[in-house]
């Protein structure tokens, strides 16, 4: 390196190559949010289809203690497989909005405009253009974060009610032996 101190050019084109290197990180953070919102929509899903069969376990516990219930199920078909339903809020032929993530910054050849005067200029708009981009995924981000934490509580609540329903089972069960 040389002994040469460093200019205004020097620093623009050091903060360009930073900011480059954030909006990959905010484009890769962008894509590793989507995957990870998948997977908790298929949690609840998953959660969704432990609901029908407990209910269905329900139904053949109480034929088994009594033969008034089995009765009682036979004559409503409470015995037959119940379709698997999903939760309303889910919408699993949507993908998260992120659109901005594959959305690269246009470059100084493909705008065709004429360039400004001086490289410094040059430079401070492109950085313009790398900040407004990186603001448009840190948006993003907080939108896909809030979706995620609104399926987590969902998720939560629907663990904590099919997991009392299979205490109550669990003694229903255990009351018959």
């Amino acid at each position: 390196m040389s002994d040469q101190p460093k200019t205004t050019k020097d620093y623009t084109r050091e903060s360009l190559r930073t900011l480059e290197e954030i909006k990959s990180n905010g484009t890769m953070s962008l894509r590793e949010l989507e995957k990870q919102g998948n997977q908790i929509r298929e949690m609840e899903q998953k959660m969704d289809r432990v609901h029908d069969s407990l209910t269905l376990s329900s139904k053949l516990l109480t034929g088994i203690e009594s033969w008034w219930g089995m009765a009682a199920n036979w004559m409503t078909g409470a015995t037959k497989d119940a379709p698997v339903t999903s939760h309303p809020s889910l919408n699993t032929s949507s993908k998260p909005k992120s659109g901005k993530q594959s959305k690269q910054s246009p470059n100084r050849e493909s705008l065709n405009l004429q360039p400004p005067k001086d490289d410094i200029d040059q430079d401070l708009n492109e950085m313009l253009r790398a900040i407004k981009d990186i603001k448009s995924m840190a948006i993003d981000m907080g939108t896909e974060i809030d979706s995620h934490t609104d399926s987590l509580d969902r998720v939560d609540r629907k663990v904590e009610r099919e997991t009392a329903r299979i205490k109550h089972a669990n003694l229903r069960v255990h009351k018959m032996l």
